[in-house]
């Protein structure tokens, strides 16, 4: 399902979560609530971009 969203929808996402776990007040695996509410995803939508998105993190961040 996720694979069908835009590469550029993709970006916006992963920044959003990105700035939301900067900020430190939202705990990430809550975050589906946050997607669905700034993009209007719905739920199993959200729940699959978070998880790519925790997924593309634990890689981006091995190399630290």
């Amino acid at each position: 399902m996720a694979a069908n969203v835009d590469n550029t929808v993709r970006e916006l996402v992963y920044e959003f979560l990105d700035d939301l776990r900067e900020l430190g007040t939202v705990n990430m695996f809550g975050a589906t609530l946050d997607l669905q509410e700034e993009f209007g995803f719905d739920r199993p939508m959200a729940k699959e971009l978070l998880s790519d998105w925790m997924a593309q993190y634990g890689k981006d961040n091995d190399d630290e």
